[in-house]
């Protein structure tokens, strides 16, 4: 029961989002100006994430492992990653909510 797996998402105010996974994956989110996100995974894993005007955002990582990410207009935003691993962050008008959640060992 190690917290290696936490989900940190930092918006600084030139819209730039830093999403960090364990020490042995970091993930790096830009936005641009059209509204684009691209995440990158690792060397073999590359995401693309794309932001319409809902402002919905939906990441895929390999077959078994799937990410989605929504912003609704209460700017919340819910990442999934792996059954076992579920982290929700919700980003307030003014404020940055971090939830950071372990995963269960499943010897």
């Amino acid at each position: 029961m190690k917290e290696d797996d936490t989900c940190i998402l930092m918006k600084e105010e030139d819209d730039t989002c830093i999403l960090m996974k364990e020490e042995e994956d970091t993930c790096i989110l830009m936005k641009e100006e059209d509204d684009t996100c691209i995440l990158m995974k690792e060397e073999e894993d590359t995401c693309i994430m794309m932001k319409e005007e809902e402002y919905t955002c939906i990441l895929m990582k390999e077959e078994e492992d799937t990410c989605i990410l929504m912003e609704e207009e209460e700017d919340t935003c819910i990442l999934m990653k792996e059954e076992e691993d579920t982290c929700i962050l919700m980003k307030e008008e003014t404020k940055w909510a971090i939830w950071t959640q372990g995963i269960k060992s499943t010897n």
